[in-house]
């Protein structure tokens, strides 16, 4: 059913009123719930993104495998990205239904190919998937957020 088509809804108690028109929108609005976001609610990838890359140089520009702990250094990162999107999607609406998951993987650098792959089965309509890469001379760190629309 498209977001244009009208619903018409008939109340159990005879009135005189005769039938009342809803819109899809409107209908979920009085059912409580939505099944995509509204246009003002979904995610600036490239906001988000920009979030990563800005934690990604705080934490390791200028660093080498030795001055770091990977599993502390990892852990600083992924929390340090969660707390950014926090505040993005709070900014967006304080009781966002996005629930996001943020992952970062972090190697030393031996001039090697390195390929990664995320398989996400998911509402394409309304999930997303960002990601953000770093690398220098001994460090390789990637990071994803994955947001999913709950409903």
């Amino acid at each position: 059913m498209s977001e244009d088509q009208e619903i018409t809804h008939v109340e159990d108690n005879a009135s005189t009123d005769g039938p009342k028109h809803h819109t899809e929108e409107s209908l979920q609005s009085l059912m409580g719930f939505r099944f995509k976001p509204r246009f003002t609610e979904t995610i600036n990838l490239e906001l988000m993104k920009q979030v990563i890359h800005d934690v990604h140089l705080e934490n390791l520009q200028g660093k080498t495998w030795d001055d770091l702990d990977p599993k502390i250094t990892s852990t600083e990162i992924s929390v340090s990205i969660n707390e950014g999107v926090k505040n993005i999607c709070k900014s967006i609406r304080e009781d966002s239904r996005f629930k996001y998951m943020v992952q970062t993987f972090l190697s030393k650098f031996h001039s090697q190919l390195l390929s990664l792959q995320t398989r996400c089965i998911w509402d394409e309509n309304t999930d997303r998937i960002v990601f953000e890469n770093f690398v220098n001379s001994y460090i390789i760190c990637s990071s994803q957020v994955i947001f999913i629309y709950y409903y």
